[in-house]
């Protein structure tokens, strides 16, 4: 089984799976605690790769389906797409 197949079926099982509640607010908490380790770090090797895990996991809490994109009710690039096509006349 190749590193790919294995990361798709991770994410099926992560879409198919009902959310924990507060799990996004942790999720988020990490990343920001993350975010401070990375600026208190010695090595500034270290502290990219620590600021790199805290923004992925920021984006996970901001981007999961019940995270700000639930709030929303609507993918951001859903609307952007839109407000072009109208601007170019395409819809």
């Amino acid at each position: 089984m190749s590193l790919r197949e294995v990361v798709e079926e991770w994410q099926a099982y992560d879409r198919s799976r009902p959310s924990a509640p507060g799990e996004h607010l942790a999720v988020a908490g990490l990343g920001a605690a993350l975010l401070l380790a990375a600026m208190r770090s010695d090595s500034r090797f270290g502290a990219v790769l620590t600021a790199a895990a805290g923004g992925a996991f920021l984006f996970r809490a901001a981007s999961g389906r019940d995270g700000l994109v639930k709030l929303l009710g609507e993918p951001a690039t859903h609307i952007a797409a839109r407000r072009d096509a109208e601007y170019f006349g395409l819809d």
